[in-house]
């Protein structure tokens, strides 16, 4: 260690050694309620919490990008009716995506 580290409630410092078990990997009693079955594929509640949250943003995201179209489709129909554009049949201004939806 190089500087000083608490780990489930116990202090690391400086010059300890620190002895790590890669066969005890997925074995951890306080994130798996089976710890002694071999899971190849096993996820914590915090691995399902984390991937859950990076869908919530990219949903986030992908909301902005639509209120963003929205608001410029929103825009030139405004600007189309102001010229008196007409829609592709000659009647009514030019249809939005709202109305074709």
């Amino acid at each position: 260690m190089r500087r000083e580290h608490e780990l489930h409630g116990k202090t690391l410092r400086p010059g300890e050694r620190v002895f790590i078990m890669l066969n005890a990997a997925n074995r951890d009693p306080r994130a798996y309620s089976d710890p002694h079955r071999l899971a190849l594929r096993r996820e914590t509640e915090e691995d399902v919490r984390t991937r859950r949250d990076e869908i919530k943003r990219q949903e986030e995201r992908l909301l902005q990008k639509e209120l963003a179209v929205d608001r410029k489709v929103d825009e030139a129909d405004r600007r189309a009716g102001e010229r008196g554009d007409r829609g592709a049949v000659g009647e009514g201004p030019v249809p939005s995506v709202h109305a074709l939806g």
